[in-house]
């Protein structure tokens, strides 16, 4: 179990990192104003709830760290609640969270927090313009949110699984909408039909409907960030969903059987160590810590579900390897924590098929590490 003062570190960092908002120079908002207003181009927002912050925050909020999620939704909320793109729903899925904890009555007392009163009725009326984000945004044939609408090109990205779904399933719940649950497991279904390798069990990164019988599968097939990325939406959508399992029973059992189906396939993949490489498939590939991390919150939490039935011996024999690869993941998972950062994760992908060369410590490591390491506070 790593030790008290490395996980302080670790926090410690997560909340500078968290609030961290570079200051944008006059000359480029001037430059902005131009090629937006003049010259008619895109100009890509300051988004200040992107996936990477996203990470960070549902880390924080995994330690208990409530009070930094909540100070930073404050500051989101003065710019009147923007939101871009699929990115910003993994924050979505930290706001949920949050509102929890704060109903539950776990805010925190400060002195800058002492003065203000949680105003329930903004913040559902934030969760509302998230979900409706969702509503509104363009789809494929099957009813799948393309990564980037814009492109005009409906290419689906494994990313969106784990941005999208759980805050949808965590939106339904809350909110008793039973459309906003059907959307997440829509996701999910086709992805597993249309994304996915028949042979290893394993995602593409993208893929393309073209046609119930076929699709355009597009990038690395089992990019360990992408497993990362579905793992981590199916097992957060599940946790979501058990706040009210007897309502949406159904879903959760849909999600459910994907998210053992995944993590049998990647077991076959998983390093002597309990760790996943940046590519389950290469030999050589280096190990990715925040592709790891989020591939060991899902085997974690299938590990803690009780099936209440009788299961076959394949399956007692699988729920062994399950417990075997969490506890040797975790604790090498902890050998990388150094200083505060999570060392040896994969630098941001930037497009299909151009992956980071780059590792390093970076926002989804720290985050997504934060999910899954243990510490009795």
């Amino acid at each position: 179990m790593i030790d008290r003062n490395e996980m302080e570190q670790l926090i410690r960092n997560a909340k500078a990192e968290l609030q961290y908002l570079p200051k944008v120079p006059l000359y480029v908002h001037v430059k902005d104003w131009i090629n937006k207003n003049i010259r008619g181009l895109l100009v890509a927002p300051c988004d200040m709830i992107s996936w990477p912050k996203g990470c960070l925050a549902v880390g924080l909020l995994a330690q208990g760290e409530t009070e930094a999620v909540l100070e930073y939704y404050e500051k989101w909320k003065k710019k009147k609640n923007p939101v871009y793109l699929v990115d910003d729903m993994l924050m979505g899925q930290a706001f949920l969270q949050l509102g929890e904890a704060v109903r539950n009555g776990k805010k925190e007392t400060k002195a800058s927090f002492s003065k203000s009163l949680w105003d329930t009725y903004s913040y559902d009326q934030a969760m509302h313009q998230m979900m409706a984000f969702l509503y509104a945004h363009d789809k494929d044939e099957k009813g799948s949110l393309p990564y980037r609408p814009l492109h005009k090109n409906y290419r689906i990205f494994a990313d969106g699984i784990g941005m999208i779904c759980p805050f949808a399933c965590g939106y339904g719940v809350k909110y008793r909408d039973k459309e906003a649950v059907k959307l997440a497991v829509r996701q999910i279904v086709n992805f597993f039909q249309y994304g996915m390798d028949e042979v290893t069990g394993l995602p593409y990164h993208v893929y393309k409907y073209r046609g119930e019988e076929s699709s355009e599968k597009l990038g690395l097939l089992g990019w360990g960030r992408s497993v990362g990325w579905i793992a981590y939406g199916l097992a957060a959508s599940l946790e979501m969903l058990e706040r009210d399992k007897e309502t949406f029973r159904e879903a959760y059992d849909t999600i459910y059987t994907y998210l053992e189906k995944l993590l049998q396939a990647a077991g076959e993949y998983v390093r002597p160590d309990g760790l996943f490489a940046s590519s389950l498939m290469e030999k050589d590939a280096p190990v990715d810590t925040s592709a790891s991390a989020m591939i060991l919150y899902a085997y974690r939490y299938y590990g803690t579900v009780q099936t209440g039935e009788c299961e076959s011996c394949d399956k007692q024999i699988f729920r062994l390897q399950v417990q075997r690869i969490c506890n040797q993941g975790i604790l090498s998972l902890e050998t990388y924590c150094k200083e505060g950062k999570v060392l040896q994760a994969q630098s941001e992908c930037l497009d299909i098929g151009v992956y980071g060369t780059n590792y390093d410590s970076y926002p989804w490591s720290l985050g997504m590490a934060m999910r899954v390491l243990h510490f009795d506070r």
